[in-house]
């Protein structure tokens, strides 16, 4: 039983970093990717002027700025590194708690699910 328990605290830890982590993937690399524009583009389409050594531009909460890594079709495979690192977070959180509910399940004392074995009686 202690051994389960140490078992689901360190994914619980884990889960816990792996959350915490995914608002800065997000937030602060993924997320403003598609929205990324060239300077050229974004001066045909709002008339402000940006310098032109930028590499992008992303607009967000009504001001613009410097996106560095450039657009998608500059840099795909940038934002596949970094969307894949965002999914595969994700995928570690999923099965990480399907794990712990099988440790749960297995865990002494717990009921087990499905049917009786056939010599219990």
């Amino acid at each position: 039983m202690m051994r389960t328990r140490g078992k689901l605290r360190c994914i619980s830890l884990v889960q816990i970093v792996l959350a915490v982590a995914l608002f800065p993937v997000w937030f602060l690399r993924v997320g403003p990717w598609p929205g990324a524009m060239t300077p050229a583009e974004f001066r045909r389409e709002s008339g402000v002027q940006v310098p032109e050594h930028w590499r992008a531009v992303v607009v967000g909460g009504g001001t613009y700025s410097e996106w560095p890594y450039g657009t998608i079709r500059d840099n795909p495979c940038g934002f596949l590194l970094w969307a894949g690192l965002l999914f595969s977070m994700q995928a570690v959180l999923v099965l990480s708690a399907v794990y712990a509910a099988r440790l749960k399940a297995r865990a002494p004392g717990q009921p087990r699910a499905g049917p009786p074995d056939p010599g219990e009686g």
